[in-house]
């Protein structure tokens, strides 16, 4: 009568960890894609930065939720950076922590589910060139070009919450 139970009980659990929203693997990839796709043509997503890589300097794993947000016309860069810096003000700047206005925004699929995003802005303390090659899978790499700084890569993952 036990092990009955037992049975009983462990197959109620099984179903209660099924998925609740019924769609298979390949539906939720889809659906994943879809999202990823609309985000990037509307202008509205976040990268969530996962490591740093500074030129001719050793990957950085970072612990901390960095990131890199694009809503519509306003970018908001949240990003550490470690690098050489040539001509910065007293006490470091903002480096590339900061909300600024777009300048110039250009999206180009390279190829079937990879886009190539510029994104081009000025502010205060320096010129800034943001390469964002951003794949339909979710995955992502950042690429920034700054005057005043030696340029530096983040590798991310497309936040797919709505």
């Amino acid at each position: 009568m036990r092990k009955f139970i037992y049975i009983i009980m462990s197959v109620c659990l099984l179903a209660s960890c099924a998925s609740s929203d019924g769609l298979s693997r390949q539906e939720r990839r889809l659906q994943k894609q879809t999202y990823i796709r609309e985000a990037l043509a509307n202008r509205h997503y976040t990268i969530n930065v996962t490591s740093a890589h500074p030129l001719g300097r050793p990957t950085i794993m970072l612990s901390t939720l960095y990131s890199l947000e694009v809503r519509g016309d306003t970018l908001v860069s949240y990003l550490p950076y470690y690098g050489r810096a040539y001509n910065i003000p007293y006490g470091g700047g903002k480096g590339l922590n900061f909300t600024g206005i777009i300048d110039e925004y250009e999206d180009v699929v390279v190829k079937p589910g990879e886009h190539r995003i510029r994104i081009g802005l000025t502010n205060d303390e320096d010129t800034y060139i943001y390469t964002v090659t951003a794949f339909e899978s979710g995955s992502s790499t950042i690429s920034v070009w700054m005057r005043q700084r030696t340029e530096i890569s983040f590798i991310g993952v497309v936040d797919t919450k709505e």
